[in-house]
């Protein structure tokens, strides 16, 4: 595909790559950028078209435009999408007006997956107006889906932060947003210092940093929509799993009062059910080793201790455990 870029995009375009990068540190908001480059969040959409998020959040994937989301798999997690173009591509770059008409009409795709991301995600606006023309069209199609009963469900889901005005005092505010004669409940932060933003939104700590949950979700997204699926499986005892060295990502279903599954069960020894059969120490189902244990094994065996035990009212619980 040919583009056609203007020579001022591209003139735009050179000067914002060429900056110095001393520039991050040397400056009055060296701290904010200092707490930004830690975030732990799901992602990020702005219309910036510099490189400082990339080089502030390495790990995270961008996407330009919606010509990049397209056919890709978006797992709205650690990604940055640049909805307005980005200095790397110039020709992405919205800039004229033909560009945001252009913009308006055939970014379909674009403004149903930021609509999605709105609905699911808390979203903290940062540099943005209450009359900016594109956040209120994203925010006036989601109440228009969401109908009037709905939109209380985004009380604490939607916050603008905002530098003061002159004469104005740091405050946290509920207020109401009017979009198409539906009232929008938000909450607005009015501060000079961003870091403390940055700050609270670091105190919340995640169990799994944000580029492991990607990673997962992107193997697993690739095992599903695989032809052969067989190809990327394989079931290994986790006694066993170092000594298979081709394994890159593994996801352990495990049962929460059972030690094993019935997999597991055929892997039980001999001396395994002696022991349980003079100590009673292996919490085994005696039905499944009736089914899945005894069938492999050959010799004597206690058989009779599980024939009379009765399997009912053993509570299972399912957990996930992923490992990487």
């Amino acid at each position: 595909m040919l583009y056609t870029t203007s020579a001022l995009k591209i003139s735009i375009a050179n000067y914002l790559q060429n900056l110095n990068g001393n520039w991050l540190i040397d400056n009055e908001y060296a701290e904010e950028i200092k707490l930004l480059n830690n975030l732990n969040v799901d992602g990020i959409i702005t219309t910036n078209w510099d490189t400082l998020l990339e080089q502030l959040l390495p790990d995270y994937k961008v996407y330009i435009g919606q010509d990049e989301l397209l056919f890709c798999n978006p797992q709205s997690i650690g990604e940055i999408y640049k909805i307005h173009g980005c200095a790397s591509s110039p020709e992405s770059m919205i800039l004229t007006q033909e560009d945001y008409e252009s913009y308006n009409s055939k970014n379909a795709y674009l403004a149903a997956k930021l609509i999605t991301i709105f609905i699911e995600h808390p979203i903290i606006f940062i540099g943005y107006s209450l009359a900016d023309s594109n956040v209120r069209a994203i925010l006036g199609s989601i109440v228009k889906c969401l109908g009037k009963d709905k939109i209380g469900d985004l009380q604490d889901n939607l916050i603008f932060v905002q530098r003061l005005k002159s004469g104005e005092k740091e405050a946290v505010a509920s207020s109401i947003m009017v979009i198409d004669d539906f009232q929008l409940p938000i909450t607005i932060v009015k501060t000079n210092n961003f870091a403390e933003v940055y700050g609270a939104i670091n105190a919340v700590e995640r169990k799994i940093p944000t580029r492991i949950l990607r990673y997962c979700k992107e193997q697993i997204f690739e095992l599903v929509k695989s032809e052969k699926p067989e190809k990327k499986l394989c079931v290994v005892d986790y006694e066993n799993i170092e000594e298979t060295s081709d394994i890159e990502f593994v996801v352990g279903l495990g049962v929460i009062d059972k030690h094993t599954s019935k997999i597991g069960y055929r892997g039980i020894k001999t001396k395994d059910l002696y022991e349980d059969l003079l100590f009673a120490n292996k919490k085994f189902n005696a039905t499944t080793i009736l089914t899945e244990t005894i069938p492999q094994l050959t010799g004597y065996l206690p058989v009779y201790k599980y024939s009379e035990l009765s399997t009912s009212g053993l509570q299972n619980r399912i957990k996930m455990v992923i490992f990487v």
